[in-house]
């Protein structure tokens, strides 16, 4: 793949990140990449509507500024997110889905880091796997900043199975619903997620969630349910 060659190269060069600007199109192939938008879309020859994005490469350990680096050169509300949202202590597994939802449509990103384990894997729609809370809020919050400022969830309870005392997995339905922030417009895409999560002193959360888009197996392209 063209894209893994240049950040091999970059790498060997000593670059700590990548910087592009991605058409409207291709928004969410650089999203599932590992990029995450640092601005507002610009104007390119006064018609190419352009949207800015960047990707840290592994960091150098000698280099314990690499990270902080990167943070510096992000625009000031992609610092740490605070919480607008009274925090949910979810007492029940079933409850997951709830507050997942509502966390996400007040785009309060505390809030939702708050419903995961603080070692939680997470794997978004596009396959981008990240582990521990602070990796799941930074994913979440430039696109909450950004393409996703105006979207909203709304989720649905499947079924929960008691793996064992205090570990429960659980289903559910979820339907995206973007804004007219997003690139492509306001539009709809339905997923499915798995969850695993652990009760610890009477608190559930999150340990491990993996999202799927609904997809026609035939042409690959998303579908709505039902």
């Amino acid at each position: 793949m063209v894209h893994t060659a240049l950040e091999r190269k970059a790498a060997q060069w000593g670059l700590e990140s990548l910087y592009l600007e991605s058409t409207a199109l291709a928004c969410s192939f650089y999203e599932a990449l590992g990029y995450q938008p640092t601005g507002r879309p610009v104007l390119h020859f006064g018609v190419l509507q352009c949207f800015p994005y960047a990707k840290q490469l592994q960091p150098n350990k000698a280099d314990g500024c690499a990270a902080a680096k990167f943070q510096r050169q992000a625009p000031q509300s992609f610092k740490e997110p605070k919480t607008t949202t009274p925090m949910t202590e979810m007492k029940r597994p079933e409850a997951a889905p709830g507050a997942f939802q509502a966390a996400w449509n007040a785009h309060d990103m505390a809030a939702l880091g708050s419903l995961f384990d603080e070692d939680a894997t997470f794997v978004n729609r596009f396959g981008h796997y990240v582990q521990g809370v602070d990796e799941i809020v930074a994913l979440h919050v430039p696109i909450h900043e950004t393409i996703y400022r105006d979207s909203t969830l709304e989720n649905e309870l499947i079924d929960v199975a008691h793996m064992a005392d205090g570990v429960a997995v659980i289903h559910f339905w979820s339907r995206l619903a973007a804004g007219a922030a997003h690139p492509a417009g306001p539009h709809e895409v339905d997923t499915l997620i798995l969850a695993v999560l652990t009760r610890r002193n009477g608190i559930w959360r999150i340990r491990a969630l993996e999202n799927v888009t609904l997809t026609n197996p035939r042409t690959g392209e998303p579908v709505l349910r039902g």
